[in-house]
């Protein structure tokens, strides 16, 4: 998982369905499976997060077309 930038979208969501990547624990916890570190112990702050993660997401890089499940080769992007 060290490359998980490099993942084709698709892969990446297959990760976080089987809970590679983040997984609620025996305290329904939302956890880290990296760290096991909790993120959200309950659902406002499973909330709270969700919120955080849309907030940040227009500082996150845009995904190159060859890793995206719906975007194509634009030959304008280059």
């Amino acid at each position: 998982m060290s490359d998980i930038e490099h993942l084709k979208t698709t892969d990446y969501k297959f990760l976080l369905e089987n809970e590679t990547i983040i997984y609620v624990n025996q305290f329904h916890c939302v956890c880290s499976t990296r760290t096991g570190d909790v993120l959200a112990g309950n659902q406002e702050q499973l909330e709270a997060l969700i919120a955080y993660l849309q907030k940040i997401k227009t500082n996150v890089s845009k995904t190159p077309y060859w890793l995206s499940d719906t975007q194509s080769y634009d030959k304008n992007e280059l």
